[in-house]
């Protein structure tokens, strides 16, 4: 057997004018439609893990929130000082400004006033302990 080619040119007809063209086009627009397939598809992918990301980043951001200048942590370490009136007078200002603002230790700050006194009253945290702490970084 030969290995020439199978294509017998004598039984070819001739096209209509434009028809090579539109099936040229064609090709065109089918070659486009899965090179945006190709690159669109991890693109989104892409875009969503970077949107997912960013949200659980400013969730974290929230979760220590500086209201009055002091942040959610430093606030929850205190909450008994504060509650028990033990607190210099410039952090118990800064204490009741965040207080104000911040609904997650008004609910912590609820908790603790409902604790028994023997409880309520003990701290949870050497306030000059977490300031050196936070100092070092």
């Amino acid at each position: 057997m030969s290995c020439r080619n199978s294509f017998d040119t004598a039984a070819w007809t001739s096209c209509d004018p434009g028809t090579l063209q539109e099936l040229a086009g064609r090709l065109r627009t089918t070659r486009h439609r899965e090179r945006v397939r190709r690159t669109v598809a991890p693109s989104i992918i892409l875009l969503a893990l970077m949107v997912g990301t960013w949200t659980a980043s400013q969730a974290m951001w929230h979760f220590d929130s500086h209201y009055g200048g002091i942040s959610c942590l430093e606030v929850q370490a205190s909450l008994n000082l504060f509650e028990s009136g033990r607190l210099p007078d410039a952090l118990n200002k800064k204490m009741a400004a965040h207080l104000r603002e911040c609904p997650r230790c008004q609910s912590q700050l609820r908790d603790v006033s409902q604790q028994p006194d023997e409880v309520g009253t003990a701290p949870l945290f050497n306030y000059s302990m977490l300031a050196s702490m936070r100092s070092v970084r």
